[in-house]
Formats: structure tokens, C-alpha cells, sequence
């Protein structure tokens, strides 16, 4: 019998809080949350960073411009966001010169937690559904800005920089069935058939993320391919 006291890590869930100029954390993308507030009460966005320490919970206003950066970011990557330096703007809303954090976002589409892609072969997450705690503290700071308002004093159009959310068509063949067919055309077209080289290879040609809301226009271009 495996002793996971021994094989196992502590599986610890907590928040990470930016406090002073060169505090960072690291790990591997796991899945986000949307519809948060912080402590200030603004939208945030919580990205969920899986680290030797444990699940890290990273919070960050939807106005702020690294979410932006996020969206190039894909599951199982291994990330990391650093609070580089203070940065100086103009707030467009209160008409004057303010500072705020400088967050900056580390990544490298070529460094992945393969242990994790391998056990998600559909790409997908599986913590949408997790509850997360409320932080009760903030490192954020309230610029004193009305409410839908960016860092930048730039008016927030959307409650988060994410796709945008479209009806989704049922397929009628499952999504594990899609799956087999998609390895099966990535073997025969594509000359692959390790899981992580299909996954890589196909939306190196197809163009779109290996997503199971991809998976049948997927096969439709590798039957054409």
C-alpha cells in the first residue's frame, strides 16, 4: 500500500497576497474564477495556482492589464506573476497622477507540467465548480475610482477580459468518442500518437485549442488536412 504521507503533498488552499515590491508565486495553471470581489469590493478574477505549498488562490481586479496577458496563457502551463515595481499613470476618471502595483506575468508556452497535461487530456479544468472562500484582506488598493473603472482610469466594458460566451451547440457524438477520433486522425494525417504531441500538433495546425468545444471542428479540419 502506497503511504501518501510519504508520496503525497500537502494539498494546503490559500490565498496569495502581493505585498511588497518582489513578492512572487509560481505554479502550474489549474482553472480560474470569475464573479469575485476583492475586499474593496471590485470584480475580480481568481486564477488558481497549483505550487509545492499547495493550491494558490491570485486575485486580480478585472481592469488591471495582466488579465489580458492571461488570455494567452493555457492550462498546465507553469506561471508565474511578480509585483515588479510601483508604476505611475493618470487616473482619466479623478483627473490627476496616481501609482499603483506593476504586476507582470512570467510564462513560456514551452514550459508545462506535463504530469498535468497527461492527466487532463481534454484540456479542460477541473475546478470550475470549486468553491473558493472570499479573501478577507486585499493587496489591492481602491484609487478612490468610481466602480467599472480600470487602473488606468479606463471604463470596463465586460465584468472580465474573458471569451466571449456563446451559446454552445450539444454535440451528438460524446465528447470521449470525439476524443479517440481526433487520436486516431492525429495518427494517420499527422504521424502522432503520444497524447501531449497530439494535443501540441493539432493546434499547431488546426489553429484552434484543444478544447472539447473545438473537438468537432477539430476533426473536420484534419479531415480535410
Amino acid at each position: 500500500m502506497i503511504n501518501i504521507f510519504e508520496k503525497g503533498k500537502n494539498m494546503t488552499v490559500s490565498w496569495f497576497y502581493f505585498k511588497n515590491i518582489g513578492d512572487q508565486v509560481q505554479g502550474t495553471y489549474i482553472g480560474k474564477k470569475t464573479g469575485m470581489k476583492d475586499s474593496f469590493g471590485n470584480d475580480q478574477i481568481v486564477y488558481l495556482l497549483d505550487t509545492p505549498e499547495g493550491i494558490k488562490y491570485v486575485g486580480f481586479k478585472t481592469g488591471q492589464r495582466i488579465n489580458n496577458d492571461m488570455k494567452n496563457i493555457k492550462l498546465g502551463q507553469i506561471i508565474g506573476f511578480c509585483y515588479q515595481n510601483r508604476a505611475k499613470y493618470f487616473n482619466k476618471v479623478l483627473k490627476k497622477e496616481q501609482e499603483c502595483k506593476n504586476m507582470v506575468l512570467f510564462a513560456d508556452y514551452k514550459i508545462v507540467d506535463q504530469d498535468w497535461i497527461n492527466s487532463h487530456p481534454d484540456g479542460t479544468s477541473d475546478v470550475e465548480d470549486v468553491e473558493i472562500t472570499p479573501n478577507t484582506e486585499s493587496d489591492e488598493e481602491d484609487d478612490g475610482s468610481p466602480k467599472g473603472f480600470g487602473d488606468f482610469g479606463d471604463p470596463i466594458t465586460s465584468p472580465a477580459p474573458v471569451a466571449e460566451v456563446k451559446p454552445v451547440k450539444k454535440s451528438a457524438t460524446p465528447t470521449d468518442e470525439l476524443l479517440k477520433m481526433i487520436v486516431e486522425l492525429a495518427k494517420s494525417s499527422l504521424g502522432v500518437s503520444d497524447i501531449a504531441q497530439t494535443k501540441s500538433k493539432v493546434e499547431e495546425v488546426t489553429g484552434l485549442a484543444f478544447l472539447p468545444n473545438n473537438f468537432e471542428k477539430i476533426l473536420e479540419m484534419l479531415r480535410a488536412y
